[in-house]
């Protein structure tokens, strides 16, 4: 009985020897180099549910981003009451990336809406980031609605929730950021296991899913962030628009799913009786000012311009500024 108890008792413990000498030689190399959340970008800092976020000692893409995170002048805290506030949410492209601020759809189109104020004080707020998807949205509207916005813009579903770069799906982000600071996360061994079954997953395991599945965020999970900001507006009566990203044809011969994210911002955009505004790239002359930049998604100063006159003119139309230049 002993002799048959000793063999297991000797296998377990050269395991944790085994074990121990790993974590001690993993210690001393700093290995993994790996984070949990490996959605943080080298221009960001880590944000528990947003996996990252600007930070105003960082500039990103030239741009040094404000107390928020975000792009622009910061709003002021309380909301004047002469005050028309629009809140922007989406990607790189309402940031825009490429730019300037003044050249950004948001900021002509707020202009325009300025123009035609008696009191002339119309602002606006970016809740756009590089890297966001619809996902990065919902949770930023959540963020900015004691904010205080009078009217909510929506510029989603371009590139990003589409993009197959990641392994795992942007609403995996919280839980992927909270085992940064799980006691098993501090044993090396465990985390080099981890970034092995990590590797494998985006390497290979992830292939094996439909290629819709594979997405940042799956169309199902596309449409309910859509339902989740409409209904958030909805709930607190402020008006929402949502505007149509424009799509070049290169862009939709290298993506072609993009049609596919456009069909559900449509169906949910009519669904909540949000007016929905169409920017026809085609109405600008390539030759003069191209629409696009040469990644075709990316808005040039052109593109912006008419993204910016296509959404004031519906604002108009809906009655939700009043009329202007």
């Amino acid at each position: 009985m002993i002799r048959r108890l000793g063999r297991p008792a000797l296998v377990v413990g050269g395991l944790a020897v085994g074990l121990l000498l790993a974590e001690v030689a993993l210690r001393a190399l700093e290995l993994p180099g790996f984070d949990a959340c490996t959605a943080t970008a080298d221009y960001a800092v880590p944000d528990p549910v947003l996996g990252f976020r600007g930070d105003s000692s960082r500039p990103v893409v030239g741009v040094t981003p404000n107390a928020l995170g975000l792009r622009g002048p910061l709003p002021h805290q309380p909301k004047p009451a002469d005050e028309t506030r629009i809140l922007f949410l989406g990607d790189s492209t309402c940031w825009g990336l490429g730019v300037e601020l003044d050249e950004t759809f948001a900021a002509r189109a707020t202009a325009r809406v300025d123009a035609a104020l008696p009191n002339g004080d119309a602002r606006f707020v970016l809740g756009a980031f590089p890297g966001y998807s619809s996902y990065h949205s919902a949770v930023l509207l959540d963020r900015l609605m004691p904010l205080a916005p009078d009217l909510v813009v929506f510029y989603v579903g371009a590139r990003n929730d589409g993009d197959r770069a990641r392994y795992y799906a942007d609403a995996d982000i919280p839980a992927r950021q909270a085992r940064v600071s799980a006691a098993w996360h501090q044993l090396h061994v465990l985390r080099a296991f981890e970034a092995g079954y990590d590797f494998a997953w985006g390497s290979l395991l992830r292939k094996l899913r439909p290629a819709p599945q594979q997405a940042r965020v799956p169309l199902d999970a596309f449409r309910a962030n859509l339902q989740r900001m409409a209904g958030r507006l909805r709930e607190a009566g402020v008006p929402g628009v949502v505007v149509l990203p424009p799509i070049s044809p290169a862009f939709e011969r290298e993506e072609p799913a993009v049609r596919d994210y456009r069909r559900v911002l449509e169906a949910v955009a009519a669904e909540y009786a949000l007016p929905v505004v169409f920017v026809d790239p085609g109405n600008v002359d390539e030759a003069d000012a191209p629409f696009f930049f040469d990644d075709h998604f990316h808005l040039a100063p052109a593109g912006h311009a008419a993204t910016a006159a296509a959404l004031h003119a519906v604002l108009v139309r809906e009655r939700l500024v009043p009329h202007g230049p």
